[in-house]
């Protein structure tokens, strides 16, 4: 069993199509314990919400919702939680079928970012002057 992964999006390739393995990024340490401290600002808000949700000290990026004790009710209360902080509407079926912190978490991402794409270049250049004359 791998005591670690790597999400790619595409395979480093050699100019001759093999895979390049000199090119792979190394993964990152987990701690004997199995634990992998939350990598990004989406992965520690999911861990936060579900530590607080299934009254957890800690939970980590590999950490199952439903492994973790969790069932449909805190679920839902989960992914409210998850759509006041960072105002994206997420079905409930995005926990059902990605009950994983990091993989929670880059729908997350993805739903934001399909969000900004869709501004207008005077709506991202507003969005812009309030963050600048209102850093959080």
């Amino acid at each position: 069993m791998p005591s670690a992964f790597v999400r790619l999006d595409a395979l480093p390739l050699t100019p001759n199509g093999k895979l390049d393995t000199a090119a792979l990024p190394a993964p990152t340490a987990v701690a004997s314990d199995g634990f992998l401290a939350p990598r990004t600002d989406a992965e520690a808000l999911v861990a936060e919400v579900y530590a607080e949700i299934l009254q957890l000290e800690k939970v980590g990026a590999l950490d199952d919702f439903f492994a973790l004790g969790g069932n449909s009710l805190r679920g839902m209360r989960a992914m409210a939680r998850i759509r006041a902080e960072v105002d994206v509407e997420l079905p409930m079926r995005a926990l059902f079928s990605s009950p994983v912190v990091a993989d929670l978490a880059a729908q997350i991402e993805q739903r934001i970012a399909a969000e900004f794409d869709e501004l207008s270049e005077t709506e991202v250049a507003a969005l812009l002057a309030a963050e600048k004359d209102n850093p959080s």
